[in-house]
């Protein structure tokens, strides 16, 4: 028999996708960070991918949902394993990290693309799934960096910030 313990496999009821993104206003050097009031947590928008969307259709659908602010996925030239067959000279854009999570026993792995929104630009009220009490804040780059609650999320915010070679982290 073959050795697996290199391997992790996960059957349908074991494993949920989800995709978020690292939305920033690089002009003004604002980064988008969720705040949840119960739990006094600063985060980035993700959630749970639905039957049959696209990974980088949930990131920007949570993203909207979740912060009322419309972003798109930007063209980058961050490192990535995906082949090139396009001929784009290296940018595309694939996800700037993968996380995986143990929540209740099921594996929960998330995509992280780098995106970015205008902070000036129409918010959206009301976009929130019911039991989610997010508060939008674009702070300044540099803040956010230090401001987000858990030390994952600020090492995937920092490489997101590699993807804007004209932001300047104030």
């Amino acid at each position: 028999m073959a050795d697996n313990n290199h391997k992790i496999l996960d059957l349908g009821e074991g494993f949920s996708l989800g995709s978020g993104t690292v939305c920033v206003h690089p002009r003004k050097g604002l980064m988008l960070l969720l705040f949840c009031r119960a739990k006094k947590e600063y985060l980035l928008p993700k959630g749970r991918k639905d039957r049959g969307e696209e990974l980088e259709i949930t990131a920007t659908r949570e993203t909207f949902e979740e912060s009322g602010y419309p972003c798109q996925l930007i063209k980058h030239k961050l490192p990535t394993n995906a082949p090139d067959t396009s001929g784009n000279m290296d940018l595309h854009k694939e996800p700037i990290a993968v996380q995986q999570r143990m929540n209740h026993g099921v594996r929960k792995i998330i995509l992280w693309y780098a995106s970015q929104a205008d902070s000036s630009g129409l918010w959206t009220a009301d976009t929130q799934e019911e039991g989610e009490d997010f508060e939008s804040q674009w702070i300044p780059v540099k803040e956010a960096l230090m401001v987000l609650t858990f030390s994952d999320d600020q090492k995937i915010a920092k490489r997101a910030c590699e993807a804007f070679p004209e932001l300047t982290i104030r």
